[in-house]
């Protein structure tokens, strides 16, 4: 009888392990996960981007019910809120639009790679460092002189982005996703 015993315990205690070492990949991914919907700070949004991909990837190879249907989409936008409003809005209202007609929207990847695109042009327009000029017969412009392409430029949109209105999303429905 000790034998036998032993020999179901010992069948059944590598699946104990496994359930075991599946229950602490869990918590700690689930932990993680949580500790990204809060606010980046400004210095280390590249860095948390990466950490949303890497634990949405996880999560994904584990099923966890965190991230079913939209959930770490809203997550991540609630969470972004702080340093883009204008973009949080947009895809708010276009993922609202997405779940009322029961139409798929961007992955959280998607939304993610969009995300950082933006904070790109955004940084990139406020420190002028990838600024083009054409030259009239290689001449600089004057510095204290503007052309009208820059005036637009710099006045926000209604949505509170840095772009002309007609490549607002909020404004052009034909400029918005299809998904």
């Amino acid at each position: 009888m000790y034998k036998t015993e032993l020999f179901h315990y010992k069948e059944m205690k590598v699946p104990l392990t496994q359930i075991s070492d599946y229950i602490v990949r869990e918590s700690e991914v689930i932990r993680r996960y949580n500790t990204l919907k809060k606010p980046p700070i400004l210095k280390n949004i590249e860095n948390w981007l990466k950490d949303w991909e890497t634990v949405y990837n996880k999560a994904a190879a584990l099923n966890l019910p965190d991230i079913t249907i939209y959930r770490p989409q809203r997550d991540f936008l609630k969470a972004i809120a702080s340093i883009n409003q204008g973009f949080t809005d947009n895809r708010s209202l276009l993922l609202k639009d997405a779940i009322r007609r029961k139409e798929p929207y961007d992955t959280i990847l998607d939304l993610i790679k969009q995300f950082r695109n933006r904070i790109g042009l955004i940084q990139s327009t406020k420190d002028g460092s990838h600024s083009t000029f054409a030259t009239l017969q290689g001449e600089q412009q004057p510095r204290g002189s503007s052309s009208t392409a820059s005036k637009h430029t710099e006045r926000p949109c209604l949505c509170g982005e840095l772009h002309p209105f007609r490549e607002c999303l909020y404004i052009c429905e034909a400029l918005r996703p299809s998904n």
